[in-house]
């Protein structure tokens, strides 16, 4: 029951900090981009499903919880992909038509890796979140790659993707001379990515001790 109120808790911080920054950039003459408000808000979206989830757990009532996780993952992965593209956005805005096709790509990827790579979802108050899937490279490889679907899709939205919107960014201020505000913007915004992977990697830490701890929002 704790981690249903914590994660109802949550989902009203995200509701108000995503306000908050939408407020903030409509009154506002900043260069930051307006996806940081769309990732925000696909984020609450998700942290309400994960509720319904745990609300669904604890009734008995398990018919959609694994649609609904997997619907989560999702949005998850969507959410990470509008950070990295709006991280690099607010340095060149002009809009791009293969950025805009590899951004669909990777939508498109999420949402493949999430319903057909993962072999299971589950959930529960003692065993936490519980998410398994297959490894990439079968045969002897393996022992020098022991990546799985799941992990990918981890490294590759969660950290991957953030840090080269962050890396363009800085490329692309660094070769158009930007002021000391826009270079400000850029070590609040890696300050912002770095305390977001320091969190999700202490929740996961903690989960190999106390899994339940892994109902914590953050995947």
């Amino acid at each position: 029951m704790i981690y249903i109120i914590l994660n109802v808790v949550n989902v009203l911080f995200l509701v108000f900090f995503t306000h908050f920054m939408d407020s903030k950039l409509k009154n506002s003459n900043t260069t930051v981009s307006p996806s940081f408000s769309i990732a925000m808000l696909l984020s609450v979206i998700e942290a309400i499903l994960f509720v319904f989830v745990l609300i669904m757990e604890f009734t008995n009532f398990e018919a959609l919880i694994v649609p609904f996780l997997r619907i989560a993952l999702v949005l998850d992965g969507i959410a990470f992909t509008t950070l990295g593209f709006g991280i690099y956005d607010s340095a060149s805005p002009r809009k791009l038509k293969f950025v805009s096709v590899i951004r669909v790509i990777l939508i498109l990827f999420a949402v493949f890796i999430a319903f057909f790579k993962l072999n299971s979802v589950s959930i529960g108050f003692d065993t936490g979140l519980v998410i398994e899937s297959d490894y990439l490279i079968d045969g002897p490889a393996q022992q020098f790659f022991p990546i799985t679907w799941y992990s990918l899709y981890k490294g590759f939205y969660h950290y991957f993707i953030p840090l080269t919107g962050l890396l363009f960014l800085i490329l692309i201020q660094e070769d158009k001379n930007a002021s000391q505000l826009d270079k400000y913007q850029t070590v609040v915004m890696g300050e912002g990515v770095l305390l977001m992977w320091l969190i999700n990697i202490a929740i996961k830490f903690i989960a190999v001790v106390q899994p339940s701890f892994s109902l914590l929002f953050i995947f």
